[in-house]
């Protein structure tokens, strides 16, 4: 009886020098797919983040009926926000400055409010919300900026010196306002807009107010009507976009 034999080859134990180039290739390998995680979880994390914001910027919000004359018929988080931030900013401006002034404790209240409505009106007239409400009829438009008569009373009623400055300011803003509304062309509407509230802005700083807020209040009212409210910014980004789109 025949008997085969075969030899089964034992493995070469590793040496140091194999051992060592093992654990480095081992521990790039680890380096390297850690790494890849982190990157991807970045990536991931700023995909979610930009696709949260994106959502929040985009989502509408349906407003109550008695504030469609501030935000419209519908509005966005960031606008409402940024409309509140001007509306504080102001208002609290207006606490700042005023404190130390001899006024009565109910004029202070009212120029805080004041404040407040202006602050807040210049940002939402450019929002897209209010600005499509009140597009929706040039009479809208002149309703609103005649009802802005009030607030320049109220300025005089709280500086009483500065009665014959303030007038001057704030029929200059009302009738450059009425005018701008009733200008067809976007494009010239928007130049004669801005054209209108230089003059306006050299108007307020020349004259001799007894009040700096009176000035700095004065030039918000300007801005919120002669330039924020009185142009049809979404006509003009759709004319634009036209122009755009013809060359």
């Amino acid at each position: 009886m025949i008997f085969s034999c075969r030899f089964i080859p034992i493995p070469r134990p590793y040496t140091n020098a194999r051992r060592k180039w093992v654990i480095e290739i081992l521990h790039t390998q680890i380096s390297l797919t850690i790494k890849f995680v982190r990157e991807m979880s970045c990536v991931l994390q700023a995909n979610q983040q930009k696709s949260i914001a994106t959502k929040m910027k985009d989502r509408k919000i349906k407003v109550h009926k008695l504030l469609y004359e501030l935000f419209g018929r519908e509005s966005t988080w960031p606008d409402i926000l940024a409309i509140f931030a001007g509306s504080f900013s102001l208002a609290i401006m207006a606490l700042s400055t005023i404190w130390e002034v001899d006024l009565s404790v109910i004029k202070k209240i009212v120029l805080a409010f004041l404040a407040f409505d202006i602050g807040g009106g210049v940002v939402a007239n450019f929002t897209t919300g209010t600005n499509n409400y009140y597009g929706e009829s040039s009479k809208k438009r002149s309703f609103f900026v005649l009802l802005h008569v009030l607030q320049p009373l109220l300025l005089i009623w709280i500086f009483p010196n500065d009665l014959y400055f303030i007038s001057i300011i704030s029929a200059f803003t009302l009738l450059s306002s009425l005018c701008i509304i009733n200008i067809t062309d976007t494009s010239f509407q928007r130049v004669s807009a801005a054209s209108l509230l230089v003059i306006g802005i050299l108007m307020v700083q020349l004259l001799n107010f007894s009040n700096q807020f009176v000035q700095l209040i004065l030039l918000f009212y300007s801005i919120k009507l002669i330039l924020a409210f009185s142009v049809n910014w979404e006509n003009s980004h759709k004319h634009g976009n036209g122009n755009e789109n013809s060359t």
